[in-house]
């Protein structure tokens, strides 16, 4: 049985509201540390209060495909007036330089060594932030795992009808 009680926390989407709960939930469960699988900014316009309290809890994270959206933002890679992206535009000029800078930094996937287990976290897969990765989708999940270094990958799965897991 492992002492150790980590938290893996996926797609806030900036809301606060849900993360300070899920923080408050967490200190009653005696959680001792905190892992953001991506998606921390972007839907909801409190990025910069996400970011900070990601950084009060000492949490560790990674990019989901909302942080790669306000790099490739940053490197005009794409045509911006697209409804589609409004969310990034607008968040990329919310965000304070130091988030901006906090977000260019996070990797794109964590390996922790818990109590002589290896975890790999991704957001999307090993391969890409942006992959959808099914829970039916066998093919997928063998390749992710066949050859996987480490004990247990966690990935966001989806149902068929496109609902992360």
């Amino acid at each position: 049985m492992f002492k150790i009680k980590i938290a893996v926390i996926s797609d806030i989407h900036g809301n606060i509201v849900a993360l300070d709960e899920i923080v408050k939930d967490a200190i009653l469960n005696n959680v001792d540390k905190y892992v953001i699988s991506g998606d921390l900014v972007n839907e909801i316009p409190c990025g910069n209060e996400i970011i900070n309290k990601l950084k009060e809890i000492n949490s560790l994270a990674i990019k989901g495909n909302k942080e790669l959206y306000l790099l490739e933002y940053e490197e005009c890679k794409y045509n911006w007036n697209n409804l589609q992206f409004q969310n990034a535009i607008f968040m990329y000029e919310e965000l304070s330089e130091e988030n901006k800078e906090y977000i260019r930094n996070l990797p794109t996937e964590i390996i922790i060594n818990i109590e002589g287990v290896k975890i790999k976290i991704v957001h999307g897969s090993p391969e890409s932030v942006i992959e959808l990765v099914h829970k039916e989708d066998y093919d997928k999940i063998d390749k992710y795992t066949k050859d996987l270094e480490e004990d247990l990958l966690i990935l966001r799965a989806y149902s068929p009808n496109n609902m992360a897991m």
